[in-house]
């Protein structure tokens, strides 16, 4: 009997040093073959930004029109939400009527707007910008005064300063512009925009003085972009 277990106990140790030696001839699973286990575990993980490089390489291959075309999109889309905002504030803080008028005209050209431009933004896979630093401190400019002080920032900032920038933007936009849809709906927009720079220089304010204003906007113009500018009045969606 205890010659039975003996040759009972040797089998199994054979079976188990075949086990082993079958294991440590095994290859490698480890993910990286060519480290030793030291370097494996301090290797970064690298990963390609392949989005950025996708977009880099889409930047690098846009027409300068192109180019054009999207600053122009980029700076009125800016501009459409600033003035919205201020003449929204201006029917709630003005009494004057006929700044309450004005204020009226452009919130309901620029609801008309808003979703062209969006629109046009959408085909180009840009998103809508954000405000510019020298538009919200316009606004809360705005937000800190009242009466005659209202009144007088407003029409200056919004009424005359926006609507001389708009109608240069529009017009160097008119000249500069090739897709044959975004041209349309710009030479359709210019005369509002002329319209209501007409309007905002003959609302009556107590103690302004109707001077050339200077755009507060911080975009400075460079080659292939339009100008700095505050926009804007509606126009129709294009075809």
């Amino acid at each position: 009997m205890k010659k039975y277990a003996r040759c009972l106990l040797a089998a199994a140790a054979v079976s188990l040093s075949i086990a082993a030696s079958a294991q440590g001839d095994e290859p490698s699973r480890d993910p990286s073959p060519g480290l030793p286990n030291a370097e494996q575990q301090k290797a970064p993980v690298v990963r390609t930004p392949l989005f950025a490089a996708a977009s880099a390489a889409s930047a690098r291959r846009l027409a300068p029109e192109q180019l054009f075309e999207r600053g122009f999109l980029k700076q009125a889309a800016a501009n459409t939400r600033f003035e919205f905002e201020a003449a929204r504030m201006a029917l709630s803080k003005s009494a004057s009527p006929e700044v309450r008028v004005f204020a009226d005209t452009i919130v309901s050209h620029h609801l008309a707007v808003t979703p062209v431009l969006q629109q046009m933004l959408h085909a180009r896979g840009m998103a809508a910008p954000m405000l510019e630093n020298g538009q919200r401190k316009a606004l809360n400019s705005l937000a800190k005064v009242t009466g005659r002080k209202f009144d007088q920032e407003f029409i200056t900032v919004v009424g005359l300063k926006s609507q001389q920038d708009d109608v240069q933007l529009f017009e160097r936009a008119s000249a500069g512009v090739r897709d044959t849809a975004l041209k349309d709906w710009v030479d359709r927009t210019l005369p509002v925009l002329k319209s209501n720079l007409a309007s905002a220089e003959q609302v009556p304010v107590p103690g302004l003085k109707m001077a050339k204003a200077v755009s507060h906007s911080t975009m400075a113009q460079r080659p292939g972009q339009p100008p700095a500018t505050q926009m804007m009045g509606a126009g129709p969606t294009p075809s």
